[in-house]
């Protein structure tokens, strides 16, 4: 914490100004390297889940020096505005920054992940990020939302974020690894539990002998379409068939369920966008 009080005394000076600092997550990820692992239930309760976990780890009251300059944080969103899911990601970040520190300059960059391939995103948030920040703006903390921004910020921190800390949320499939041994990065997992939902299949709906999952062709679908893949395997012994529709356009995912009956059972991981229809 230390360290974090310091960042903020730096940040302002001169006439004293009792102040009540929330410490929401950096003084954590200053002296952690490990992320904080929730297991949500529910998507649509992404905001609240965020909120918990990030908004308020430590509360202190104390005396500090205060100047106009603000404090700076970039949010890397990785889809574009429009997206629930992402949206209630961004409206809890800012709602809940705002009520703490309502000086502070919040800066949003889309990546458009979910539109346009992955090298197509990347290249565009990186011409963005040094035409319009490289020389000019110093951030305290990069948010990063979802796979392809956490991604790209680990991917380019020498280069863009050095020394900055990141926080992540909205990480499928995550494994250490993802954050390539560096230091001040913390943030929070998107884990849903495959397997634990096939069992409440079986257990709903006895007379299921099949099961198809459906996946799309986004980085989050293949992602999901790996965890399906290892969450089945101990079911696969009791004689329950399950099969992937993975990338179907719409037409083509008509057509097959249309020969699906009472034994089957289809788990919706996601479908967003195909190669063939697009988003």
């Amino acid at each position: 914490m230390d360290y974090a009080l310091q960042i903020f005394k730096n940040r302002f000076q001169g006439a004293d100004l009792h102040v009540t600092v929330y410490f929401f997550i950096l003084p954590y990820l200053l002296r952690q390297n490990t992320p904080i692992e929730l297991q949500p239930t529910e998507r649509n309760c992404i905001m609240i889940r965020f909120t918990v976990a990030v908004i308020i780890l430590i509360s202190s009251t104390i005396s500090i020096t205060a100047r106009p300059k603000p404090i700076n944080i970039l949010i890397l969103n990785s889809y574009h505005r429009g997206n629930p899911m992402s949206d209630n990601f961004l409206l809890g970040i800012e709602t809940q920054l705002k009520k703490s520190f309502p000086d502070l300059e919040l800066y949003f960059e889309d990546m458009d992940a979910k539109r346009y391939p992955s090298f197509i995103a990347t290249k565009l948030i990186r011409d963005r990020i040094e035409l319009k920040y490289a020389g000019t703006t110093a951030f305290d903390v990069v948010f990063a939302v979802d796979n392809d921004a956490l991604d790209f910020a680990v991917g380019n921190r020498n280069r863009y974020f050095n020394n900055i800390p990141i926080v992540f949320c909205g990480i499928n499939s995550f494994s250490p690894s993802m954050l390539r041994n560096q230091k001040k990065i913390t943030g929070i997992p998107e884990a849903i539990d495959i397997q634990g939902t096939i069992s409440l299949i079986l257990q709903v709906q006895p007379r299921v002998r099949s099961i198809i999952s459906l996946t799309d062709s986004t980085a989050t679908g293949k992602l999901l379409l790996h965890e399906f893949r290892e969450a089945k395997e101990p079911f696969e012994s009791s004689g329950i068939v399950f099969s992937e529709y993975s990338d179907l356009s719409a037409e083509e995912l008509r057509e097959r369920l249309k020969s699906g009956n009472d034994d089957t059972a289809i788990l919706l991981l996601i479908f967003r966008k195909t190669e063939q229809d697009g988003f």
